[in-house]
């Protein structure tokens, strides 16, 4: 096994991406870089319209829902939805990886 950690992996590693105040970020799948940060689903809409790359991005999200519509709106602009539950046992995984070490 590689030594290689997508970018998101390791942005949510760090323990201070819970202090930012947003409910919603979109981080770069493979550079871990927070390119946006939305407070409401309405914004985060408005914004993924526009949305021109072919890339997938990671949306975090924490203290919203997104319906079943939403989650294949927001699958068709290329955003995999992790909520707190997905990150800690992302986090939980890693940890338990480097352990194993």
């Amino acid at each position: 096994m590689g030594d290689f950690l997508p970018g998101y992996v390791t942005t949510f590693c760090d323990p201070n991406i819970d202090k930012l105040q947003m409910s919603i970020l979109i981080i770069g799948k493979e550079s871990g870089k927070i390119h946006a940060g939305f407070d409401s689903k309405k914004e985060l809409f408005e914004r993924v319209r526009n949305r021109k790359g072919s890339l997938t991005m990671v949306c975090y999200y924490r203290n919203i829902e997104f319906t079943p519509e939403e989650r294949e709106v927001l699958w068709a602009y290329r955003l995999a939805l992790f909520n707190k539950t997905d990150k800690e046992r992302v986090v939980d995984s890693v940890k338990t990886i480097l352990v194993r070490r």
